[in-house]
């Protein structure tokens, strides 16, 4: 049998094409970390998607609406609203899956659309904020959370939870 011959040319054309495309995927993977998973620039005006943004004309919409066990959509974070008071405080409890001491809990109805805010004072919370809003349609809790120790803030979105 016949030696076989190799061409380095030919290899480091084919070692440079590999390179390539290996950095290509790996900027590719930087942008997607750099969009879905950073926070929120604290400076940068935050918004919620018009899709998600509860209408200010949903009459139907009742203070009631937001009781009940909520699921954070990227993680085993828990809120559980189980009173609407009528001067606009909450019963809640939230969950990190251990319970994390909520020092405020309040509800507000502006216009028609439902806010809650839920401040957390425990260990590694000081003064964290939810500050959502409830969306009919979906049946959600959209909004953002800052995350008080590092100054971070970012987008969530509270399902509820099936019982």
């Amino acid at each position: 049998m016949g030696e076989q011959k190799t061409n380095p040319e030919k290899n480091r054309q084919k070692s440079t094409v590999k390179r390539i495309w290996l950095a290509m995927i790996g900027i590719g993977a930087i942008i997607l970390v750099a969009l879905f998973i950073l926070p929120l620039d604290q400076n940068q005006e935050e918004t919620v998607d018009s899709e998600q943004t509860p209408s200010s004309e949903s009459p139907d919409t009742a203070p009631d609406d937001v009781l009940g066990q909520w699921q954070r959509t990227d993680g085993n974070y828990m809120i559980e609203i189980s009173e609407v008071k009528e001067n606009g405080t909450l019963n809640a409890v939230y969950y990190n899956p251990e319970p994390i001491n909520v020092s405020e809990a309040t509800m507000d109805r502006e216009e028609g659309q439902i806010s809650v805010s839920i401040t957390l004072q425990d260990e590694g919370y000081p003064g964290s904020i939810y500050n959502l809003a409830y969306n009919p349609g979906q049946d959600a809790l959209v909004g953002t959370y800052y995350l008080a120790g590092p100054g971070q803030t970012y987008r969530v979105q509270f399902v509820r939870a099936e019982q």
